[in-house]
Order: structure tokens, then sequence, then C-alpha cells
């Protein structure tokens, strides 16, 4: 299983470059697990209705049934027994008769899935994801902490719907302390103007393109030419120097 599982863990991360994230690949992995235990099951059900029929022909209908010189009893028991044991291993999937089955995995398989073999993708999937929750948390370890001392949310609620939109308070925070998108997410609508956007930029020490993977504008990308009214005066310049002056801004207490 060990193959398979970085085989599974590669493809993770290729998927993570087209911003699907961990959870999305392999929920969609074990939706196809439970998709296959379904077709077992499916022939498992086929095959025990077809022993059900034949056991209610041979109890109350035997002249129904061609069971030779062996006695009706013993069909009986023999079937019931068959009944007892039955499971998904009896029941091999032949991958061609699968719809939206890629080709590539019959050579693997030889056409035909048997349930050991399902059990084996099963658990490396579940490896695989070991190893990306691990590497998540050790990503997460490096981050540097937040510096102490700065609360963003009076600045978040100053300027959400007036300079950007769509963004909650935890990912406007991580963008300003990572200078990049939280793994996953999309790009930001800046409606504010552009000298804006590089007022805030400057103000937070983003590069432009930092400005431009975190940001877009309906007017196109961010670029140096948009620093040309910089100079003038703005709201946005009032707010983010107020914030700076008093990070925290402490509550004054009533005596």
């Amino acid at each position: 299983g060990i193959y398979l599982k970085d085989h599974i863990y590669r493809e993770f991360k290729k998927a993570e470059k087209n911003f699907i994230n961990k959870d999305e690949f392999f929920v969609r992995c074990n939706y196809i697990i439970k998709w296959l235990e379904d077709e077992f099951d499916k022939r498992v059900n086929e095959q025990k209705k077809e022993y059900y029929d034949v056991l209610h022909a041979l109890k109350h209908e035997p002249e129904t049934v061609n069971f030779g010189e062996i006695p009706i009893d013993q069909h009986i028991i023999e079937i019931e027994n068959r009944l007892k044991t039955i499971s998904r291993n009896d029941f091999p999937v032949n991958l061609r008769h699968i719809r939206g089955v890629p080709a590539d995995y019959f050579m693997d398989f030889q056409n035909i899935l048997e349930y050991s073999d399902l059990q084996y993708i099963e658990t490396a999937i579940k490896q695989a994801t070991g190893k990306a929750i691990l590497e998540e948390m050790y990503i997460e370890a490096l981050k540097p902490e937040q510096p102490k001392g700065k609360d963003y949310s009076d600045l978040y609620n100053k300027l959400i719907k007036k300079y950007f939109t769509d963004i909650s308070e935890t990912d406007f925070i991580e963008i300003l302390e990572y200078k990049r998108l939280p793994n996953g997410k999309e790009k930001i609508h800046w409606i504010g103007n552009k000298a804006d956007a590089f007022r805030f930029a400057d103000h937070f020490k983003f590069s432009t393109k930092q400005l431009n993977d975190c940001f877009y504008h309906d007017a196109g990308r961010f670029n140096a030419n948009n620093r040309d009214k910089i100079g003038k005066g703005s709201d946005l310049t009032d707010i983010l120097q107020g914030i700076e002056k008093n990070p925290t801004a402490p509550k004054k207490q009533k005596h």
C-alpha cells in the first residue's frame, strides 16, 4: 500500500494547485469507494434474491424445480448455508461494465476489481489523508505567531463593503499577516479605487505582485500607473493612520 498511498498523495498535490482543498479531494475519493462498495452490494443482493426465490420454490412449489437425484432437503440446507456466508468477496466487479471508470484502471486490475482490491485502495486513501493532515499541521506550526497587540477587527469593519467584499475577518487577518490568500480561497474583489488599493498595499507592505495575487479590480490588474494619484488625500489614509496609532483601541473605563 506504500506506493499507492504516495500516488494518491501526489494526485492530491496536483489537485491542490487547481484550488481543490484537502477535504474536497478526499471526500471525492471516499465517494468513489462508497460507489464501488454499492456495486459489490448490488451483486450480493441480486444473488441473495435468486437464492431466496429458489428456496421459496423448493419449499412451496417443488414441482417447478429440477433438483435431480439430490434430496430436496439437502438442496434447502445447501442454499441456506450459502445465504449465511455470501459476501462481497464472492462477486468481483467488472470495471468495463461500470460507466465513468478511467480506461487506465483496466490494466492495473486486469478488468476485474476484487473486494480485497477495493479494501487495499481504501486503506491507501486513509494513509494519504493522514499524510496530508500531518503536512497541514506542520505548515500551520511553522507560521509565525500573529503580532501581539494588533486587533484588526475595527479595521475590517471599516473597510468591508466600502473597499472590498466577500471576505471573512479571519481570512482578512491571514492576508494581512502572510501576504497571500488562504488555501483554496479566491481573490478578493477590491471595490475601492486603485490608488486606495496601493495605499492599503504600501501600509501593510504588500508588493504589487502580492496585491494582484490577493485582490482583483473590475478595471484590471493593479500596476505602477495606479500610483499617480496616491499623493492626494483619502478617507482610507485616515482610517489606516487611526488604526496604526491605536491598534487595539481599548475602551476607556468609566470611573
